[in-house]
């Protein structure tokens, strides 16, 4: 059974008592946010105020009530509800796409850029359409640095994106600080501080309507999208063999969220803190699964922020910038966050039945080729990949897959993939159920979720692989053998027919070696195909099939395991005497292996200790 009956009944009520709860508090934090303020105006006259504007009602409330309500405090908290739930929703989908649950929008530089754009318009005295107009326009442009950066090829694409927010954040940040330098300290100075640190104060409808346009335009996007996020979340290369494009996705919410930091700046100054601390509270209530908590983290940040205003305008007399509450809020917040654990995810992919390399070469940047000229053709079945470490086996591996591009060459493949890498943990804490769905991503479009058969498919192949179980544990609970189980199960999801493991039993007992290994089996007797690396010559005679021996970057042969895997090849090829046997295995002979482990000799350590000092 994959829940039991109390964890199921929790899972459909969750679903109804979480909106409702939103909904409910939405609403009632708005309607406290008009009433309160040095004018006070009684909750139930600001609910008919509201409801009056669209279905009329006998008037029990004088005129300047009704200004109070609609003129000046109606857009201040519409604002900052767009301004709280864009910046909210931004931060988390950050957090997603860079794999580190402490990333805000800041990190992009477009809160600097747009802080430019709207202290220049300060500076001349150009008026607030300059000014929100100006703040855009620079925001983009600091999107624009921080993608022309990220293009080069000097780094990864996540760090180059980081390097190109801190470069672009410290230029735009620089000129900022010149402005102020220069600024009129009895006239201009004074306006461009305050609106540095954040204000609601000058909200009106027409800034209402100019934040709604690119805060609810990019809202649509990344919710719409959430599933997909939870791939990403994964990292690029989980993401890549699930069929996802992480680069192309990555460049769609960076833009979305500086589209949305743009037009909050734009409007409110630079708030801080907001993108950090609420999709934290969202994860911590609804669970890490982002068709959730994306919805959810809007929502919040639109009452936190709401929240933040109604307290900077009536806990004194004068009102405090928004900037302070949320750095003093949020400090304390993420002090309480910083034992969140970020740890390194998993993985699958697509794409055959036949895997063939062709005049196949790769390296690393200057580095020898860790093989050239390689031709080789798999057709189904078990191949196990073995070599000494450091010979390229994972290399190999990542290339036949197409997650490592060739620098020679070609591989050609013609049916569905799932990779498998070794077991890892996911950066943020989904359920067993949850990561092996994420195995449909190539069977579900863009902006949709998976359906009912995306999930009885599941279901189907937790039972296949007999981790029913486990479906409601979490992912970063489980063993090591267990977690490749699971991964194994997320493979299978996505209707892979052939399966390429990276190591697959490496950390793991021999009881779960042998779980793995009669699972890897029977897949192939149903005619999957398995290709998988691996450091145990018996496990290759125990799988039987082919072998792909890796001697030397020109040297790499394919043939069968009684061909390849014999004494005299494994003794070459690890430079220990390795002696086979043949036993008896309830009445069928058997293969083992024994290594001569006195024949690494004195001399032979001390040549391979000074070669490794060197």
């Amino acid at each position: 059974m994959l829940e039991t009956a109390t964890e199921q009944r929790a899972r459909r009520s969750s679903r109804i008592v979480v909106p409702v709860i939103l909904a409910v508090g939405i609403v009632a934090v708005g309607l406290i946010s008009l009433s309160v303020g040095r004018y006070t105006v009684p909750v139930n006259e600001v609910a008919r105020i509201l409801i009056n504007e669209v279905i009329a009602l006998p008037r029990t409330w004088t005129d300047a009530e009704s200004n109070v309500v609609l003129g000046v405090r109606l857009p201040r908290v519409l604002l900052g509800m767009l301004v709280g739930g864009g910046l909210a929703l931004g931060g988390a989908a950050l957090q997603a796409a860079f794999r580190n649950p402490l990333v805000s929008p800041q990190i992009l530089g477009v809160s600097s850029g747009a802080s430019f754009g709207g202290v220049l318009a300060l500076m001349f005295g150009l008026g607030s359409t300059f000014l929100v107009g100006g703040a855009f326009l620079f925001g983009l442009a600091a999107l624009g640095m921080v993608l022309l950066i990220g293009r080069t090829r000097s780094g990864g694409a996540i760090l180059m994106i980081v390097l190109g927010g801190v470069v672009t954040s410290a230029f735009f940040s620089a000129l900022v600080s010149f402005i102020t330098y220069v600024a009129d300290p009895y006239s201009t100075l004074p306006s461009i501080v305050f609106w540095l640190m954040g204000s609601l104060a000058t909200a009106d409808m027409t800034k209402v309507l100019i934040a709604a346009v690119p805060i609810l335009a990019g809202s649509a996007v990344i919710v719409g999208l959430r599933w997909r996020i939870n791939i990403l979340s994964l990292g690029d290369d989980d993401a890549a063999s699930l069929g996802v494009n992480p680069g192309r996705l990555r460049a769609v919410l960076l833009t979305m969220v500086a589209l949305m930091t743009a037009g909050a700046v734009a409007v409110s100054g630079v708030i801080g803190w907001v993108g950090l601390v609420v999709p934290h509270i969202a994860r911590l209530w609804v669970g890490p699964d982002h068709r959730i908590s994306m919805p959810t983290t809007f929502v919040l940040g639109a009452a936190y922020l709401t929240i933040i205003d109604t307290l900077s305008r009536t806990v004194s007399s004068g009102e405090i910038p928004l900037g302070i509450l949320t750095a003093i809020i949020g400090a304390r917040c993420s002090f309480c966050c910083s034992g969140i654990r970020v740890d390194r995810p998993s993985s699958m992919l697509d794409s055959s039945a036949r895997l063939e390399l062709r005049d196949a070469g790769f390296h690393y940047p200057r580095r020898d080729w860790v093989f050239r000229h390689a031709t080789l053709r798999i057709d189904g079945g078990i191949t196990s990949i073995l070599g000494p470490n450091g010979q390229g086996k994972t290399t190999l591996l990542r290339c036949i897959a197409g997650l490592t591009p060739l620098r020679e060459g070609r591989v050609e493949r013609n049916t569905a993939i799932g990779y498998v890498p070794q077991a890892g943990l996911s950066s943020f804490a989904y359920s067993v159920f949850d990561m092996v769905l994420m195995g449909r991503a190539k069977k579900v479009s863009a902006f949709a979720v998976p359906g009912k058969a995306d999930i009885a498919r599941t279901r189907e192949v937790l039972d296949r692989v007999g981790i029913a179980d486990l479906a409601s544990r979490s992912f970063a609970e489980l063993s090591g053998g267990q977690r490749q189980l699971v991964l194994i199960a997320r493979a299978l999801a996505s209707d892979a027919e052939f399966m390429i493991l990276d190591e697959p039993v490496s950390a793991l007992d021999l009881r779960n070696q042998a779980r793995v290994l009669v699972l890897l089996r029977d897949l192939a007797a149903d005619g999957m195909g398995v290709l998988l690396t691996t450091h145990h010559p018996d496990h290759a005679l125990h799988l039987g099939g082919c072998a792909i021996v890796m001697r030397s970057p020109a040297d790499i042969r394919l043939g069968s395991v009684a061909d390849l895997v014999t004494d005299d090849m494994l003794t070459e090829l690890y430079g220990i005497d390795v002696v086979s046997a043949t036993i008896d295995d309830r009445g069928a002979p058997r293969t083992v292996l024994y290594t001569r482990y006195d024949t690494f000799t004195a001399a032979e350590r001390a040549a391979t200790l000074q070669k490794a000092s060197r």
